[in-house]
Order: C-alpha cells, then structure tokens, then sequence
C-alpha cells in the first residue's frame, strides 16, 4: 500500500495543499449537497457547492467547509483530482463564490452586527487570483444589517468592470414597531480597483430594485443593465424581476427599476409560507426566464408543480409575462423539488428537477418557454449550478460524509440530451495496516474507508455499499423483492437477494418501498 506524502504551505492566508498527482482523501466534503438547491422551508439557503473551469481546462470543485475556509480541488477530464488548495475566509460568515469573466475569483463573507454598530464590516468581497492569492478586498460597514445573508441565498455576477452582489440582510431595529426586518441587497464593486462604487441596504420599495422579506436572490447583467430576481412574502408578495434604469458604467445600484411581479403568491402581506421556491433566472436575446416550483391552489397544499415564467423585453420594460406549466403533479405523496436552469447558447436551455424518487428529469426550453421531450435518469440535483465543462453539461453530488466514493459527477450532452452519464471523482487514500478480530484490513486514517487484505472495498450483508472496486454488488439481507435499475431507469435485475456483477455506473436499488442510489466504479 502506498501511503501519501503532502506538503502544506501557508501563504496570504491560503493553507495550501499542492499535491500534482494523489491529492489525501481528508480534503473533501464534511457534509452532503444532495438536493440542497431544494428548500422546503419559506426561504432559500446558502449555496455552499460550485463548479467552474479553470484557465488550463480543469474543473474546479469550490465548497465552503462550514469551518471558516473554502475547500478548493481540481479535477481533469476524468474527474481524477489533482491537486487541492485550503483557502481562509475573509469573515466568519460564507455568502458566495463567483469565478469572473478576468480569471479572478470573488468570495462573498460577511458577520453578525448584534449592537447595531457603523464601525462593524458586515459584507466583504474579497478578490483572489487564479493560484488563489489574495489580492484585494473591501466592505461594507453597518450598512444597515445586524446579519448579513440572512433567510436567503446570495448571488453575484460580473460584467466588465464591474462585479455585483445580490444578498439579504437582518436589518437595524425600526423605528416604528421596533422590530429587526429583513430585505434584499445590492452592491457594485469595481473589479480593478476593489472599490463598492454603490450599494443599497436601505428601507425603500420595489422600485428601487428592494426587496421584503427577500427569500432568495438572483441577477444577471444584460444589455449594459443590472436584472434581478428575488422571492418576496410581502412587497412584492411574488417573484420580483427588476431592470435597472441606469447602465452599469454609472455606477448606481440604490436607484430606479423598472419592475414587474412575474408569479403572484396568494396570501397575506408578510405570511412567510410562500409555497413557492425559485430554480433559476437567464436571459435570451429578446425574454428573461424563471423557472421555481409552486404550490397549485392554497398554501396548505402539499404538493407542488414545475413552472416556467417568461417575460418579453419591451424596450426598457417587462412585457407580460406568460406562465408555462411544465409538470403535472397530482400526488401528495411525490414531491417536486427546486428545479435548476442553465443557458445552453442565447436561445436554448436547460430545465432539470427531481422529486423524492431519487430521479432527474429535464427538457429543453426555448426562449419563449416551449419545452420538448421530458428525458429521466437516475439519480440527484445539488445546489451545485451546472456548467460546461468539455462540451458536456455537468454538476456534481455530494452524497455522504467524508468518504471520497461519495462524490459523483454528472454528465449531459447538450447536442445529445439522451446521453447522460454519471462518473466518480477518484483519489487516492493513506492505508494503515490494522488486525481486528484475528482479520488483517487496511483502513484509510483520514477517511476511515476499510478494504480488505487484496485490495477490495468491504461489503456488509444487508446493506449496499455506495461504492465498490471489484464490480460486485452483494444485496444480502435484503428482505422480499429486490428491483435494480440502471442510470436511464431500465431494469438491470429483478428477483431475490444475490450477488450481482455489475458494469460500472450509478444504479437505483428498491427493496420492500424503499430506495436508496448504489454506484459501481
């Protein structure tokens, strides 16, 4: 067994662990992504996993840890990770990552403000380079916040020189009921000179691009303009869409929007419950796109359905927006989860969802909301946008805790949209010898993964291993029935418990009603 050698260097408050070809197992996840773009609750969360391509064609795995730093891995076209780099955050607080159009990379961080205090910084941006070296950063102070990113996820966005940042915020007490609201928020960073050239964190209305309560949050630049998006309980009480009138190149985020309420939410003023969740916000040439979840009558219904908004671009305006109905839910006991959207070329996109049946559906959208063939494969969404990478659409799963077969990439090519895959990253493991119970095994110390004397991942009777290296799958100890189903959701094997030969892939096993993902490397 080999046993890796690391070297850890500590520079600009990066803990940087360069390791060019067997990266240690101990730098993954400590937690699970699986379906976390969904929120069930009333508001959106963190996202906490992002992928982006490098300069030299590598994927970059970016996670905030939840222990005050970002986990950096690099990945080849073969999902094997090559190298790993342990970044510091700014402030305590994670909000967001983006990789900009200048090669840079900008994390959001912010802290809590309990006394209400214009010398605490709230919310910092922070630039990086491309190696990851910290190269400049500024804040906002007091800016009317107690806790910053707070009920809500953040978002930012680059275009030319500028950067922006759409976020949330716990506010200062009101002087009229005394109470501590939330709302939306915005900022303009000029990227060369890392200065907030404007920010909104004021008490204003939806012409000014406000928010609130803002539940979730997103924006795009087009035609030289700032767009957002925002899901509000009160005003509005919808799906905000909001243009700004003034161009980017004025450096003025705390003025005028042109605005309209793309899905309107029954219900009183304020009810937090607003049985809707958004997936994405993209531009076309000539409409914008929204595609969330909903409940179909009532809040106190339970289950939900897919929907497409698209809103014309009329002038400097918002055209009606026309709602499409993409899914036809009628059973409470299957759940619609938050969808995801991603822009394939200026007038094709990419709607995927799931719902509690550990499957992904998608189909194609075109700019005016028409949708095609519903394609269905096995598997998970995460909070993980996708993105192109080699030509193919891809977004990654965390499906455990800390052991690195948990880790699953997915793959849908665009020109081909009946061609997914699903592929494991790989790494490689620190092995230590241990005899327990008169049995040699070898035990990963940083992960904990036990193989036995040749190699082989340990299997339990009873119980699948998520992964196994030698292409068996043993299915012992399952009671009744046992149905297995390969990646597109076709039969592989249906009978009694046995041991399985298998391909390698991702395979849906139910047993006696209940499910759970088995991949095979």
């Amino acid at each position: 067994m080999r046993k890796n050698l690391s070297l850890f260097i500590l520079l600009s408050g990066i803990v940087a662990n360069h390791l060019s070809a067997n990266p240690e197992c101990s730098f993954l996840w400590k937690k699970s992504n699986k379906e976390k773009q969904d929120y069930t609750t009333y508001y959106s969360k963190t996202v906490e996993s992002y992928l982006s391509v490098t300069a030299d064609g590598r994927l970059m795995r970016v996670e905030d840890r939840g222990n005050g730093t970002l986990g950096i891995m690099y990945f080849d076209d073969q999902y094997d990770c090559t190298d790993t780099v342990n970044v510091k955050l700014g402030l305590p607080i994670f909000g967001a990552f983006h990789a900009g159009n200048d090669g840079n990379y900008y994390v959001l961080t912010g802290q809590e403000n309990p006394e209400e205090s214009d010398t605490v910084e709230v919310f910092r941006i922070t630039k990086y380079d491309g190696s990851w070296q910290k190269i400049a950063h500024d804040g906002l102070f007091g800016a009317n916040t107690t806790i910053p990113m707070r009920s809500s996820a953040s978002r930012m966005t680059d275009e030319g020189d500028f950067l922006f940042v759409r976020s949330s915020h716990q506010m200062y007490k009101s002087e009229k009921d005394g109470k501590n609201h939330q709302a939306s928020v915005t900022i303009q960073v000029e990227k060369n000179t890392m200065e907030i050239v404007d920010s909104q964190t004021r008490v204003i209305n939806e012409g000014y691009g406000y928010t609130s309560h803002s539940f979730d949050a997103y924006l795009g630049v087009k035609d030289n303009h700032l767009v957002v998006a925002s899901l509000g309980d009160a005003y509005p009480r919808g799906i905000y869409l909001g243009r700004c009138k003034k161009k980017t190149s004025e450096k003025k985020v705390d003025c005028a929007f042109n605005h309209c309420t793309v899905q309107e939410i029954p219900g009183k003023i304020g009810q937090n419950a607003t049985g809707v969740s958004i997936g994405g916000m993209e531009f076309s040439d000539s409409t914008y796109l929204l595609a969330y979840n909903r409940l179909d009558s009532a809040v106190s219904t339970t289950y939900r359905n897919i929907y497409v908004s698209v809103v014309p671009q009329d002038g400097d305006n918002f055209g009606e927006p026309v709602i499409t109905k993409i899914t036809q839910y009628e059973n409470e006991q299957t759940r619609v989860h938050t969808p995801k959207l991603v822009k394939m070329d200026d007038n094709r996109f990419l709607l995927l969802w799931t719902d509690n049946t550990e499957k992904v559906f998608y189909t194609e959208l075109d700019a005016n909301g028409n949708y095609g063939e519903v394609y269905t494969c096995v598997g998970n969404l995460s909070d993980c946008q996708p993105v192109l990478f080699n030509g193919k659409i891809v977004w990654y799963v965390a499906i455990g805790q800390l052991k690195p077969e948990n880790l699953v990439f997915y793959e849908i090519d665009p020109q081909n949209l009946s061609d997914i895959q699903a592929k494991p990253a790989t790494f490689d493991h620190d092995f230590t010898q241990v005899k327990e119970d008169g049995k040699t095994i070898y035990r990963c110390t940083m992960c904990g993964l036990e193989t036995d004397c040749s190699g082989n991942g340990l299997e339990t009777a009873g119980k699948a291993v998520p992964f196994t290296d030698n292409h068996t799958l043993r299915l012992d100890g399952y009671e009744g029935d046992i149905a297995l189903y390969d990646i597109k959701g076709s039969p592989v094997y249906q009978g009694k418990n046995k041991a399985l030969t298998l391909r390698s892939g991702i395979y849906l096993l139910r047993w006696n009603g209940k499910s759970q993902l088995v991949f095979i490397r």
